[in-house]
């Protein structure tokens, strides 16, 4: 298991050629931070040839073996799929257990791309976790705290060559009381 911190991720997936590994999962509680590195993941699997992708959202009707179903099924648009798995909570023992024989099964012709919520340290850290991640990278984004929000905003108007004051970041960050959907929208 490799685990990255997100500006890592671009060149680890330059460095893998631009094929992501079997598994990638990425953990934030920062929606945007965490559809933007998804984004990246996606993009790569893509160019790749893992034209088709397949969603499965966790919640209680979730069941596992679906997912090995369609791991192991063959295609008949493509012959490489990345299969993504969107956790809304905190992924339990039993499924993760689940998913980590699941995922010992994955053919070389499928990725899985994986979002959660932040995780906890010691979900992060248990056995069924590292199974799961074990071919694979672990991808937790941190929160921008708000302090840093003005440093944040800067570093994206950096991007595309522009620039702003430091009274103008301020009047930003407050201004989207650090929701950063909100200040990626000021930023555009």
């Amino acid at each position: 298991m490799s685990v990255l911190r997100e500006p890592q991720l671009e060149g680890a997936l330059a460095r893998a050629g631009g094929v992501p590994p079997p598994v990638v999962w990425i953990a934030s509680d920062e929606p945007l931070l965490l559809l933007e590195a998804a984004d990246r993941v996606r993009a790569s699997a893509r160019g790749a040839g893992f034209d088709e992708r397949r969603v499965f959202h966790v919640d209680r009707t979730f069941r596992v073996d679906a997912l090995a179903a369609e791991a192991g099924a063959l295609s008949l648009f493509s012959s490489r799929r990345l299969l993504e798995l969107r956790f809304a909570g905190k992924p339990g023992r039993e499924l993760g257990e689940a998913l980590a024989a699941a995922v010992g099964a994955l053919s070389d012709d499928v990725r899985l791309l994986v979002t959660s919520p932040r995780l906890d340290k010691a979900t992060a850290e248990s056995a069924w976790f590292g199974g799961v991640v074990r071919d694979g990278w672990y991808l937790a984004i941190p929160v921008v705290e708000r302090d840093r929000l003005p440093a944040w905003i800067g570093e994206r108007l950096g991007r595309d060559g522009r620039r702003a004051d430091r009274a103008t970041l301020q009047l930003i960050a407050e201004r989207v009381e650090g929701n950063l959907l909100a200040a990626r929208q000021e930023v555009d």
